[in-house]
């Protein structure tokens, strides 16, 4: 039981399709067993396979699991991932560690503190969120934490809407992207959705994060845009190779509500992810923060990533 529930919560944060790993058999492949003839097995059995035999039949009870973009109700996932950057120059410059916390109120509601990207923007890339180390010299994007440390942090609410072979949450939230020299808000509204069929998934993932604050900041007298509206549209496909074993391609685009045509941004990535147990997941995944770039002030491959994430469900 507890392995189709850590499966379900996975999939709503992190790389591995929702109920793909829940080996626990539905109702119409449980065995019908008299109550005496199963009392009698079970005093034969060691612990362990009697509360295995419990679960299955806990599963059976209710049904083959759902697809679903929430944690069950009472369930909590708590994933830490480590971001690093890899770019030329500036290798692990910085540091960061992002923890996410995600609780399920209900079935279809889930609740997350959450600092890390995948969370906040969908997509698997970049670095500096959470707590922020080794930014270097003038230490970079972790001058703009508190104490230098705590660069940005989220409160999110997934409402689900659908569930099934086809499941879809609507995702609202609020954001600090920097806390110095002044607080950096944005509150995001979106949508995550995943079509699932037997091994393969397919996730989309579009938001929209309107700037709360900041929206522009003086440069020498200067206006200039800063926390204006950005649309995020991550799309991951995930192909199970194992039982317990996935891995993720992604890509997607990314740009600014305002001369979108000039900044549009393709990110890409590929990962794996292993459930371990019941209980533990762990993934890993390389990121560009765009593959694509017609940005002016940046070019493409120059931001690279790497990200080491591990769940574990309650």
């Amino acid at each position: 039981m507890m392995r189709a529930v850590l499966a379900a919560a996975v999939a709503t944060v992190s790389l591995v399709p929702a109920g793909v790993l829940a080996e626990d058999k539905p109702a119409d492949e449980a065995e019908d067993k008299p109550a005496d003839e199963a009392e009698a097995e079970a005093k034969t059995k060691p612990a362990g396979e009697v509360e295995e035999d419990t679960a299955v039949a806990e599963v059976a009870a209710s049904g083959p699991a759902k697809g679903r973009m929430t944690l069950p109700g009472g369930k909590v996932l708590f994933d830490v991932i480590v971001e690093t950057n890899l770019a030329k120059g500036v290798t692990l410059k910085p540091i960061s560690v992002a923890p996410d916390l995600w609780i399920g109120v209900a079935d279809r509601l889930t609740f997350g503190i959450v600092h890390s990207g995948r969370a906040t923007t969908g997509f698997l890339t970049g670095s500096g969120r959470g707590l922020c180390f080794n930014g270097g010299a003038d230490k970079g994007v972790c001058a703009a934490g508190l104490g230098k440390i705590y660069t940005s942090g989220g409160a999110q609410a997934r409402i689900g809407l659908l569930e099934g072979g086809f499941a879809l949450a609507l995702d609202l939230g609020v954001h600090a992207f920097a806390f110095k020299p002044k607080v950096v808000l944005a509150g995001k509204v979106g949508f995550i959705g995943r079509f699932q069929a037997g091994g393969f998934a397919l996730e989309l993932a579009p938001s929209i994060f309107a700037g709360l604050t900041q929206r522009t900041i003086d440069m020498g007298g200067v206006k200039v845009s800063n926390n204006e509206e950005r649309v995020a549209v991550p799309v991951t496909a995930l192909i199970m190779l194992t039982s317990g074993f996935a891995i993720a391609l992604q890509s997607g685009v990314t740009f600014p509500l305002k001369q979108a045509g000039d900044n549009w941004q393709v990110p890409a990535a590929a990962g794996l992810a292993l459930l371990v147990g019941s209980r533990v997941s762990i993934d890993v995944a390389f990121g560009l923060d765009a593959a694509l770039d017609t940005n002016d002030a940046t070019k493409p491959l120059d931001a690279r990533s790497l990200t080491l994430g591990v769940g574990y469900g309650l």
